[in-house]
C-alpha cells in the first residue's frame, strides 16, 4: 500500500483500519526514517493528490521534528541530524521549498510549519544557512507569486514562534534584520494583499522577541513603530487586531524605548477603546495593563532595592484621559455578564484595578467622582454595578493608601450592603458582593465595624441568593476570617458570637443542588480553612465538632454514581476540597484529631485508590503529610497502608505537582517517625535517587528532593551511612550543576530557582552532618572527602553576586558551623580561610536577629 492510501486510511472512521495504517506508517518510520520522510515530503508537493492527504502528511512529516516535549524534541533533533543519507536531506528541504508555492491553501500553509519546524534544528548546527535568504528572495523578488510570498513570510513568522518556545532565541537574533525587513516589506503591501499582509503582521508578532537590537537602534525602532500604527488604523480588522497585540508585545519587551511614541500610542489605543470593535479595543485595553503591569514590577523592585524607579510614570501621565475612558467603558455591561466574561467592561476592570496599583493615590480623585455620579441611578443597573465596580477596582493592598481610603470605604459599606440585599438585578449583587469583600480584605477597621450587618447580609446571600452571589459571599466570610488572624490565639475575640453560624452556612451552602455553579462549592470550603485557622481559642469545639460532618461528606463522594469526565471531574473536585477542610482541622487541633484519625486516614487512602486526577490525590497526600506531623509517631500504624501509595506518587515524575506534594509528605513522615521511617527508607531512597537522575524530571523538583535526604539523614542518624556513598555524589553533582548554570539578569524564575537550588544543598549537608554526629559517624564526611567540596562550594557561593541572599549566605555559615562543631580536626584549617571570617563578619551586622545569632554561633565554633 503506497503512503497516500495510508494517509487516508489514518484518517477513516474505522478503528481497524486507521489503525493498520498508523501502524504502517510507524514501520515505514521505523525502517527507513530518510526515506520515510521524504515520501511525506512528496505527499507534501504533489499537486495531484487531495489537500487533506497533503496536510496530514505536511503533519506527520511536522510532528517528526518538532514536540510539545522538550525531551522528546530533543531526541527528533538528534536523530535529523545524524542522518547521512545527504540525499534525502535535499530531497526533503527542496520538496518544502517548492511547495510554499502551491495553490492549495493548507498545503503551503502546513509546508510553512514544517520548513520552521526544521529550521529551528539545522540552523543552530551551522545547517541550511540559506533559508533565511531564500525567502528574504521570495519575498522581494516581484516575480514571485502572491502565493509564495505570504507563505515565506509566514515561514518566518512561524520560525520565530517555533525558536520562541523552544527557548532557541539566539538562532534568530543574529538575523533577526533580515527577518524584519521581509516582514515589513510584506506589510507595506496594497491594501488588497490581505493574506500577505495579515501573514506579515502576524509574524512581526512573533519576531518582536528576536528584534533587541533592531529596538536599541532609534532608525529602525522608528521605523517598526510607524509601520505598525499605520496599519493599526487600517480598513481591516484582523490586522488590526494583530497590530495592537504588537503593541502589547512592545511594551512587554521594549517599555524603556516607547518614550517618543507614547503620544501616538494613547490616541490610537483610546480611539479603538471608544470606537473600534469589541475585539480590537480588547487589544487596546491590554496595551494599558501591560504598561501598568511593567510600572508595577519596576516600582516595587526600585522600593525592593532602595533605588530610584526606572519606570516613566506613562500611567499617572494619562491618568486625566485615560481614567475617564475605562471608567466609560464599565458601563458597557453585557445584560448577563458574570466572571467569565471578557469583553470592553470587564477588560477595563482589570485593567483599573492594575492602573490603581501603578498610580496609587493618584487614580482615587477620578474613580470617587465616577462612583458618586453612578451609584445612586435607581433606574440603570448598569451605573450601579459600573461604580460599585469601579470603588472595588481601587481597593487594592498595593494601591491607594489604605488611610487614605479608609473614610471612603467607612462612607460606603452601607451603600454596598444596601445593593448586596436589596438589588433586584444580580450582576449588582454580585458585584456588590465581591467589592465588599475587597473591603474586608483591606480594612481591619470597616471589618469590625460593621461585622454584624457584613455577617448577616453573607448569611442571606449564601443561603438564599444565587450561586454568583453566594460565592462571593463565601468570599467575604474568607476575608472577615482572615481579619482576625492575629487574634486566633486568644480565649475569645469579637467573631467568636457568629463562628458557628458561618460554619453551618458554608456547609449549607457547599452542599446546595446548584453548587456546582459559579464555583459556589469551592468558594465554600475555601473559606472554611481560613476560618479554621483564625477563630479563637474558644470556638476550637465546633472546629472540632465539623470533622464528622466533613468525613461524611468525603465517604458520600465513594459511593457517587460516576459517568463521564464532567462526574468524575465533580467527584474530585469535591474530594480535593473536603481533604483540604480536613486538614486545615489537622493543622489546628494537631493531636487532639487523634480520635478520628483512623476514619481519616481510610478516606484519604481510599481518594488515592479510586481517584483517576492528580488534583485530589495532591489534596489527600498533604492531608496525611499534616496528620502524620500532628499525631507524631502514632502514625506508624498507617505506613504499611500507606507506603504503596507514596511510592506511586514518588514515582510520578511528570506530575510535577503530585511528586513535589509526595516529597514534602515524606519530609513530614521523617520528622514525626524519626527512626520508625527505617523499613521504608530504601525504597524511598531509590525513587528519590532515580527521581533526581531522570532527564524528564521538573527542575522545580529538585531541591525539595535534596531536602528530602536531609530529613531522611535527620530521622535515621546515624544509620544514614548505608546512603550516604549515593547521596553525596549527588549532592556533590548538584553544587556543581548549580554552580554552572548560566544566569542573566532578567530571568528572574531561573535566579530563584538556583538560590533555592544551593539552599537545599546547604541546608541538607548540614542535616547529614548533625544526623551522622548524632551516633558518631560525622567522620564519614573527612574520610570520603567531603568537606572538600562542601567547603569549596560554600566559597563559591559567597563570592557570587547574582545568585546570592543574606539567607543563602546565612546557610552558608550554619554549614561552616557545623563542620567545624562536628569535626575538629578541621577548625585549625577552617581559621585560616579568610573567607569564612569576613563571611560570619558580614552576617554579624545583619539587621535579622536570627541571622546575626547564627554568625556569632558560628564564630564561637571556628575560633
Amino acid at each position: 500500500m503506497d503512503v497516500t492510501q495510508l494517509l487516508l486510511h489514518a484518517q477513516s472512521a474505522d478503528f481497524k483500519l486507521r489503525y493498520e495504517a498508523e501502524q504502517s506508517l510507524k514501520q515505514l518510520e521505523e525502517t527507513n526514517f530518510p526515506t520515510f520522510a521524504a515520501s511525506l515530503a512528496t505527499e507534501l508537493a504533489d499537486q495531484s493528490k487531495p489537500p487533506s492527504v497533503r496536510q496530514l502528511a505536511g503533519l506527520v512529516l511536522k510532528n517528526k521534528f518538532d514536540a510539545r516535549s522538550s525531551v522528546r524534541r530533543e531526541e527528533l533533533a538528534k536523530r535529523w541530524a545524524a542522518v547521512e543519507d545527504t540525499e534525502s536531506r535535499h530531497k526533503v528541504k527542496a520538496l518544502l521549498l517548492q511547495t510554499l508555492s502551491s495553490e492549495v491553501q493548507e498545503a503551503r500553509h502546513t509546508a510553512a510549519q514544517v520548513v520552521a519546524a526544521l529550521a529551528v534544528i539545522e540552523l543552530p548546527l551551522g545547517l541550511w544557512n540559506e533559508l533565511i535568504e531564500i525567502l528574504l528572495g521570495y519575498v522581494v523578488n516581484q516575480n514571485s507569486s502572491d502565493e509564495l510570498r505570504e507563505s515565506s513570510i509566514m515561514t518566518l513568522g512561524y520560525m520565530c514562534e517555533t525558536a520562541s518556545q523552544n527557548g532557541e532565541v539566539d538562532i534568530l537574533s543574529q538575523r533577526s534584520s533580515q527577518i524584519l525587513t521581509a516582514v515589513v516589506r510584506g506589510i507595506e503591501e496594497p491594501e488588497e494583499k490581505f493574506n500577505i499582509r495579515f501573514a506579515a503582521i502576524s509574524a512581526l508578532l512573533n519576531a518582536i522577541d528576536f528584534a533587541k537590537a533592531n529596538f536599541e537602534s532609534e532608525t529602525e525602532r522608528t521605523y517598526i513603530m510607524n509601520t505598525v500604527c499605520k496599519v493599526a488604523s487600517g480598513s481591516d480588522e484582523r490586522i488590526r487586531i494583530v497590530a495592537f497585540e504588537c503593541f502589547v508585545k512592545i511594551a512587554e519587551y521594549y517599555y524603556s524605548h516607547l518614550d517618543a511614541y507614547m503620544n501616538m500610542l494613547f490616541q490610537l489605543t483610546v480611539n479603538a477603546i471608544t470606537n473600534d470593535v469589541e475585539s480590537v479595543a480588547l487589544q487596546a485595553i491590554e496595551f494599558w495593563t501591560t504598561i501598568s503591569e511593567e510600572e508595577i514590577y519596576r516600582n516595587q523592585e526600585a522600593e525592593e532595592l532602595n533605588k530610584k524607579s526606572s519606570s516613566m510614570n506613562y500611567i499617572v501621565q494619562a491618568l486625566p484621559y485615560l481614567c475617564p475612558v475605562l471608567l466609560r467603558c464599565l458601563l458597557l455591561q453585557e445584560e448577563d455578564q458574570d466572571e467569565d466574561s471578557w469583553n470592553r467592561a470587564t477588560a477595563s476592570g482589570t485593567c483599573l484595578t492594575l492602573v490603581a496599583q501603578a498610580s496609587k493615590d493618584a487614580v482615587v480623585p477620578f474613580v470617587i467622582q465616577f462612583v458618586q455620579e453612578h451609584i445612586g441611578n435607581d433606574t440603570d443597573w448598569r451605573s450601579r454595578e459600573a461604580a460599585t465596580l469601579a470603588f472595588g477596582c481601587i481597593l487594592e493592598p498595593d494601591g491607594p493608601s489604605a488611610q487614605g481610603l479608609e473614610p471612603l470605604v467607612t462612607e460606603a459599606v452601607p451603600i454596598l450592603l444596601n445593593l448586596l440585599t436589596r438589588d433586584s438585578n444580580v450582576v449588582v449583587r454580585d458585584t456588590s458582593a465581591w467589592t465588599l469583600g475587597r473591603v474586608c480584605s483591606l480594612s481591619k477597621e470597616a471589618t469590625k465595624r460593621y461585622l454584624q450587618p457584613l455577617t448577616e447580609a453573607a448569611f442571606n446571600a449564601l443561603e438564599r441568593d444565587e450561586p454568583r452571589v453566594a460565592s462571593n459571599a463565601a468570599w467575604i466570610f474568607l476575608n472577615i476570617a482572615e481579619s482576625f488572624e492575629e487574634d486566633h490565639d486568644k480565649l475569645n475575640n469579637e467573631l467568636d458570637i457568629y463562628v458557628e453560624k458561618i460554619m453551618s452556612s458554608l456547609f449549607y451552602a457547599a452542599a446546595r443542588e446548584d453548587a456546582a455553579e459559579h464555583h459556589l462549592q469551592v468558594s465554600s470550603y475555601e473559606a472554611f480553612a481560613p476560618l479554621v485557622h483564625c477563630v479563637s481559642v474558644s470556638c476550637q469545639n465546633f472546629i472540632f465538632q465539623s470533622i464528622p460532618l466533613l468525613l461524611s461528606r468525603l465517604e458520600a463522594t465513594f459511593q457517587m454514581e460516576v459517568n463521564g469526565t464532567e462526574a468524575r471531574n465533580e467527584q474530585a473536585e469535591t474530594q480535593g476540597l473536603i481533604c483540604a477542610s480536613l486538614q486545615a482541622i489537622i493543622q489546628r487541633l494537631r493531636h487532639d484529631v487523634v480520635e478520628y484519625s483512623d476514619r481519616m486516614m481510610q478516606a484519604f487512602l481510599f481518594v488515592l485508590s479510586s481517584g483517576s486526577s492528580s488534583s485530589e490525590h495532591e489534596d489527600a497526600l498533604l492531608a496525611i503529610g499534616s496528620l502524620a506531623d500532628a499525631i507524631g509517631e502514632d502514625f506508624n500504624k498507617y505506613m504499611s497502608h500507606f507506603a504503596p501509595f507514596l511510592s506511586v506518587s514518588l514515582r510520578n515524575w511528570d506530575q510535577v505537582d503530585l511528586c513535589k506534594v509526595a516529597v514534602g509528605v515524606v519530609s513530614d513522615i521523617c520528622r514525626s517517625l524519626e527512626l520508625g521511617i527505617l523499613p521504608y527508607a530504601d525504597d524511598i531512597v531509590m525513587y528519590l535517587l532515580s527521581a533526581l537522575s531522570s532527564p524528564e524530571l521538573d527542575r522545580t523538583v529538585k531541591p525539595p528532593i535534596i531536602t528530602c535526604f536531609g530529613d531522611i539523614a535527620l530521622a535515621i542518624s546515624g544509620k544514614f551511612e548505608r546512603y550516604f556513598s549515593h547521596v553525596m555524589p549527588i549532592l556533590q553533582q548538584a553544587a556543581q550543576a548549580s554552580l554552572a548554570v548560566h544566569v542573566s539578569e532578567d530571568d528572574f524564575d531561573t535566579q530563584d530557582w538556583v538560590i533555592e537550588l544551593r539552599e537545599s544543598i546547604l541546608q541538607t549537608c548540614t542535616s547529614i552532618i548533625q544526623g551522622l554526629k548524632t551516633d558518631n559517624r560525622q567522620e564519614l564526611i573527612i574520610s570520603g572527602r567531603h568537606s572538600e567540596w562542601i567547603l569549596q562550594f560554600c566559597e563559591r557561593v559567597i563570592q557570587e553576586k547574582l545568585c546570592c541572599t543574606e539567607k543563602l549566605i546565612a546557610a552558608v555559615v550554619g554549614v561552616v558551623g557545623d563542620i567545624a562543631s562536628a569535626l575538629e580536626s578541621l577548625r585549625p584549617t577552617l581559621k585560616q580561610m579568610p573567607w569564612i571570617q569576613q563571611m560570619i563578619d558580614q552576617c554579624s551586622k545583619s539587621p535579622d536577629k536570627d541571622i546575626q545569632n547564627v554568625a556569632m554561633w558560628a564564630k564561637g565554633i571556628v575560633y
